[in-house]
């Protein structure tokens, strides 16, 4: 191999070396990216559970509180 051609080889792999650090970044940005998609999707999650557990709070609350009044008059009534 002469040297002009070990030369041109090395450069090549230099360039092929740098190519791999740009995508080796940016498969670590997406993967960061992925995860970052997906905690926002679970504390969305988790902001509708809560909100659903409150509605349903909200829901027993008023239904004890109808169920009182009911038992209430009934018993008024005998």
């Amino acid at each position: 191999m002469t040297d002009k051609t070990q030369e041109k080889l090395e450069a090549k792999i230099a360039r092929l070396e740098q190519y791999l650090v740009k995508l080796k970044a940016e498969l670590e940005k997406t993967r960061l990216q992925g995860q970052h998609e997906a905690i926002d999707h679970i504390d969305q999650y988790l902001h509708e559970d809560d909100n659903l557990i409150s509605d349903l709070e909200e829901f027993w609350e008023g239904l004890v509180s109808d169920m009182r009044e009911f038992f209430d008059r009934r018993n008024k009534r005998s």
